[in-house]
């Protein structure tokens, strides 16, 4: 039996809301509450797919907050039946070169002002960032991630499956070396790790781009495998384990995921 509802805020992307993929990563931390997604909106395709509102796209940092901000005073009443408010988004590279424990302090402060919005002092509140960007989950848990956007993307099907598990043998070789440096970046910390802002999913992007050659399928179709947010992100979350991200992800993921875990 279910303890309750968590009212959920997500940054508004594509892998986030696609088809009820956060809530279903969500539950795996804990199954014991249903996630209601409170923001992005989404519609319905006439093929029943749930997606992004186009009117919501890129929505993230400040303008997320301030959107929770405005709905929780707008709907105080609805919160009374809530047990807890819980915000996703993606860091990026909000808190470089701010010390844990200031960060900690932030995050605290906004939790705060957040329960004075809504009018309840004692609700439950998580902030769960990805930093620098939900990628790096898919990087941390990689079987279920890359791997798996790999080995089962229905785009790639009729690449053979030895060509598929060579070129993610080269992949996550590739991310290893030119991304991570061997593992010396701990990947949490990727957007500034050496100095300027980098954008992970953007590298990664690249990487595969320049990883990717021209396949012949099986039906003898030409095909490239490439790396879609808005089509693979979706469904490496839903396939990822919160317990394995934890095991990298441990400045941000694993202290929120914790938290969940406790409700």
């Amino acid at each position: 039996m279910l303890k309750g509802q968590i009212a959920c805020f997500f940054s508004g992307g594509w892998t986030e809301v696609g088809n009820g993929a956060m809530e279903r990563f969500l539950e795996k931390i804990n199954a014991d509450y249903k996630y209601v997604k409170c923001f992005p909106k989404t519609i319905k395709t006439r093929n029943g797919n749930i997606v992004l509102n186009p009117s919501s796209n890129g929505i993230t940092g400040d303008a997320l907050i301030t959107k929770v901000k405005d709905y929780l005073i707008k709907n105080k009443e609805l919160f009374k039946n809530y047990k807890a408010i819980l915000i996703e988004d993606d860091l990026d590279g909000r808190f470089d070169k701010v010390s844990l424990s200031q960060v900690q302090a932030d995050i605290q402060t906004l939790k705060d002002d957040l329960r004075t919005c809504v009018g309840l002092p004692d609700i439950p509140v998580v902030i769960l960032y990805a930093s620098p960007e939900i990628e790096s989950w898919f990087i941390a848990d990689w079987n279920n991630g890359f791997e798996f956007f790999v080995n089962n993307s229905r785009r790639f099907q009729d690449i053979d499956s030895s060509i598929r598990g060579k070129f993610n043998h080269d992949f996550r070789k590739t991310v290893n070396k030119n991304l991570l440096n061997n593992n010396a970046i701990d990947i949490e910390d990727y957007a500034f790790a050496t100095g300027a802002y980098k954008k992970l999913s953007s590298d990664l992007q690249n990487l595969i781009n320049n990883l990717s050659i021209q396949f012949t399928s099986k039906t003898g179709q030409d095909i490239c495998i490439s790396y879609s947010k808005k089509e693979d992100g979706k469904e490496m979350l839903r396939n990822i384990l919160p317990s394995e991200v934890s095991k990298c992800c441990t400045k941000y993921f694993k202290m929120s995921a914790l938290e969940l875990q406790k409700l």
